[in-house]
């Protein structure tokens, strides 16, 4: 249901005379504008769960991406110990079970910059993420200077190894380059970029490359049906390659949503970008999504109500209505 300006401008005093809860610290390369909200809130019908502690902390959790056999999950934070935004790595010992074990990756994959934005592919082998670790600092200024790295290990019980540029000109830019996935075959990579040339203040992009080693080298925007004139990032696709979800902070519930765009064959266009709607959605923010490897829990972080922190995970049911293209 859509706001009036007047019924917006009342809610919005209506929170400066009686007090609304605050949300929490946003991290500096976070902040955006304030928009007009244009969907009304309804937390009565939303599904999603808090991950809780150890999961999350008193600080923020981002990126929450999950093995193929449910066993691990990465996710990055800036929790006590991170050295700016770190990446971390839970366990548990069921794919239902509870998350008991929460680990830094260490120095061999951190750096002293912000190291975020983990995904990994689906045989848990491959760790794609973005770092600022190549920031040239006031030169580069805020977010303009954000890499695609990743990372190997030859099993899951082994340890990664060197962290190395994907390599590809078409990827590794100047600009922002960030929150990456790779596609089974190591051929498709999904990324966002500031970059030049795009709809928006940041866009999602499909870049291919002819071998699982090689370098990208053909870079594409994904155009109007997924991008905004505003920021649209974080792009997880279903292991069908079906469905992707974003989020995006384009006019909507908060101050960012999540959304999902379908396509009915690997080879046909993408549709039209749709809000995932009030069962998801608050006027606080939600971002970074993901989808477990059963294709049925939809992972993502918040600063809504119930936080432990300043952003939390949660995880929320798949709605099959979502996996439609319509």
């Amino acid at each position: 249901m859509k706001l009036s300006r007047f019924c917006l401008y009342a809610c919005l005093f209506s929170c400066v005379m009686v007090g609304c809860k605050p949300s929490p610290g946003v991290n500096k390369n976070e902040q955006v504008d304030s928009k007009e909200i244009i969907h009304q809130t309804d937390t009565s019908k939303l599904t999603a769960t808090n991950m809780g502690v150890p999961v999350n902390s008193p600080e923020g959790e981002f990126n929450p991406e999950m093995t193929s056999n449910g066993l691990e999950m990465f996710f990055s934070s800036e929790r006590q110990g991170s050295q700016d935004r770190d990446l971390y790595r839970a366990r548990r010992d069921t794919p239902d079970g509870q998350w008991t074990v929460v680990e830094n990756m260490g120095p061999k994959i951190n750096s002293p910059h912000l190291d975020s934005g983990p995904s990994i592919t689906s045989d848990g082998k491959t760790l794609v993420f973005h770092s600022e670790r190549l920031f040239n600092g006031a030169k580069d200024g805020i977010q303009t200077h954000r890499d695609l790295f990743f990372t190997q290990r030859p099993s899951l019980d082994a340890p990664f190894g060197k962290v190395e540029l994907v390599p590809g000109e078409a990827v590794i830019t100047e600009y922002a380059d960030t929150a990456a996935l790779i596609t089974d075959d190591g051929k498709t990579i999904y990324f966002s970029s500031n970059r030049p040339g795009g709809i928006g203040s940041k866009d999602i992009y499909v870049a291919t490359r002819e071998d699982s080693t090689g370098p990208f080298t053909t870079v594409k925007n994904m155009g109007p049906n997924v991008n905004s004139q505003w920021v649209d990032s974080n792009p997880a696709i279903t292991e069908d390659g079906l469905t992707l979800f974003f989020h995006s902070k384009r006019p909507g519930y908060g101050r960012s949503d999540l959304y999902v765009t379908n396509r009915v064959s690997k080879d046909a266009p993408w549709g039209k970008a749709r809000n995932l709607g009030v069962t998801a959605n608050t006027n606080y923010a939600e971002a970074n999504p993901s989808v477990s490897a059963s294709g049925k829990i939809l992972l993502f972080r918040s600063d809504r109500e119930g936080t432990v922190g300043k952003q939390d995970l949660w995880q929320m049911p798949m709605n099959p209505d979502w996996l439609k293209p319509q």
